[in-house]
């Protein structure tokens, strides 16, 4: 699924990845190795099905086999929704959660006596925070020139895409300014209804976080994908984008 076009790397994968751009990943796993061997260094991650009694600006209470459970929130957060994906603090994202299910990451702080929330997921919301994807990232695999993902169309969001192949899905960020094929510059505003459900592309990326299998039976993400090149060929309709740099 995952072809290595040239470079070191000779190793195939039968994990889908997940795309996001640089603004949102690398922020989380900025330092490469030794940030993520820190990050195996947090207190353990449970993933439990919970119910959603309450939501404020410090904390989620929920409740598991009649216990109630007051988790903490801190810092930036991920947040993914059926129409886009964004990165913000938990002020701007506490919305997205209402009462009812949830499948959550919670890891015991201190002495045990606090509980913080590192991930929720909820119907199409995924809540992440930075700690959890260090956390559970598995490792990360580099090339300095492209790997090609493919997979088939099975949404097209306000800033992403989701692509799936063998039953694994990946999210690819499609924000921002993109050079046409025989277009020109267009905004991906312009361009996304080219790509339809069913659709088999292309995209190319340097850089791969690959996550435990626990993360990625609870949030629906097998990797992350950074620091590439953003070009996305459509096999079927012939459209092929390649990204304009940020300050180009």
């Amino acid at each position: 699924m995952v072809e290595v076009l040239r470079g070191g790397l000779t190793a195939s994968f039968i994990l889908l990845l997940a795309l996001m751009s640089p603004a949102v990943v690398a922020p989380l796993v900025h330092g490469g190795s030794r940030q993520l061997a820190q990050g195996h260094n947090l207190p353990s991650v449970e993933f439990m099905e919970v119910r959603v009694a309450s939501v404020d600006d410090q904390a989620v209470t929920v409740v598991k086999g009649g216990e109630a459970l007051r988790l903490l929130v801190k810092g930036g957060w991920v947040a993914v929704t059926e129409e886009r994906v964004e990165r913000g603090p938990w002020a701007e994202v506490k919305g997205l959660v209402e009462e009812g299910p949830a499948t959550v990451a919670v890891a015991s702080v201190g002495e045990g006596d606090e509980q913080l929330l590192l991930g929720l997921k909820q119907g199409d919301v995924a809540l992440l925070s930075p700690a959890l994807i260090r956390r559970c990232a598995e490792r990360r695999v580099h090339t300095r020139l492209y790997m090609g993902v493919r997979g088939e169309v099975v949404h097209v969001g306000g800033n992403y895409l989701v692509v799936e192949r063998d039953g694994r899905r990946a999210l690819a960020i499609t924000e921002g300014r993109w050079l046409k094929a025989g277009g020109g510059e267009v905004a991906w505003s312009e361009v996304a209804d080219e790509f339809r459900e069913g659709d088999v592309v292309r995209l190319f990326c340097h850089n791969v976080l690959i996550m435990e299998d626990e993360f990625a039976e609870a949030f629906g993400l097998n990797a992350f994908i950074w620091g590439y090149s953003g070009a996305i060929i459509d096999l079927t309709s012939g459209v092929a984008l390649q990204r304009i740099p940020s300050g180009a």
